[in-house]
């Protein structure tokens, strides 16, 4: 069976590899394709594409939107589309803004994180996220693992900038305008009261033009109570209610980043791949 791994990060966010040392990986393993879903930014997109016609892998272009209260993903719009790359500009401005509101708030716990470390560890792309944190920390040995990073200090920072993240009817709009395909990535990463009243942020976001949920992907061991349980057989039975599409990813970084996220674990079939272009 042809396997598509939806969900994966490359050099120009937080991810380790180049977007063609993925492409090539990806062939190694047997996917018969791939998206590259960097955070707030598709400046691998066309790298990847040159690779990925010399290895036969199918491309689909992707990516991973902050919106307030959560990410969205966009997959297969257009990646010359204009209007998107200057909103993704924009986008990476404010998250280097908020970055360094995280880095600040590390202090309240003695850890000392210098900004330049963090850039440093986000590549090619300057791009930097919640993950290049993490990276550091644990090179730093304020932590063993990412998922501590995440678990007992990241996810507790609250930070709040003079401009508000972009709305995720905007966010979802701008991917439709590229003839885009607006899906919510991992819910098992919402916040408790996000989960608590689900099907009403879902409607919400159905409201507002959303196509799809990633169903399927690795979960942390601080949040496999949302793993096989109530939450996601609820998240699979609105998927299905508001005739939504399934997909599933690796959320891929790296070998030694997230090592438990392993690309082409998560996966979806061709039929997956036709049920996004039918809806572009």
């Amino acid at each position: 069976m042809d396997r598509f791994d939806l969900h994966t990060h490359t050099h120009f966010s937080d991810g380790k590899l180049s977007p063609t040392e993925l492409v090539i990986k990806a062939k190694e393993i047997g996917l018969k394709g791939i998206s590259i879903t960097d955070h707030d930014s598709i400046e691998g997109y066309f790298e990847a594409e040159k690779a990925a016609e010399k290895n036969n892998l199918t491309l689909i272009s992707g990516v991973e939107i902050q919106g307030m209260g959560t990410e969205i993903l966009g997959y297969g719009f257009d990646p010359k589309d204009n209007y998107l790359e200057m909103f993704l500009e924009k986008q990476r401005i404010q998250r280097k803004k908020f970055i360094k509101k995280k880095i600040e708030g590390l202090l309240e716990y003695g850890i000392e994180i210098d900004y330049n470390e963090v850039l440093e560890n986000s590549g090619k792309g300057q791009n930097p996220n919640s993950a290049n944190i993490a990276q550091v920390m644990v090179e730093k040995r304020h932590v063993k693992s990412l998922d501590e990073a995440f678990s007992e200090y990241l996810r507790e920072i609250r930070v709040r900038l003079e401009t508000p993240p972009t709305r995720t009817k905007k966010v979802i709009q701008i991917i439709k305008d590229a003839q885009g395909i607006p899906v919510l990535p991992h819910p098992w990463y919402l916040k408790d009261f996000q989960k608590a009243e689900i099907e009403s942020f879902i409607l919400k976001l159905v409201s507002e033009g959303l196509l799809g949920i990633e169903t399927n992907g690795y979960i942390p061991e601080d949040l496999i109570k949302y793993k096989n349980t109530v939450f996601m057989d609820k998240i699979k039975e609105l998927t299905k209610k508001y005739e939504l599409i399934e997909t599933a990813g690796s959320d891929f970084h790296g070998d030694l980043v997230h090592e438990n996220n392993v690309l082409g674990k998560y996966t979806v079939s061709k039929k997956t791949i036709l049920q996004l272009s039918s809806k572009a």
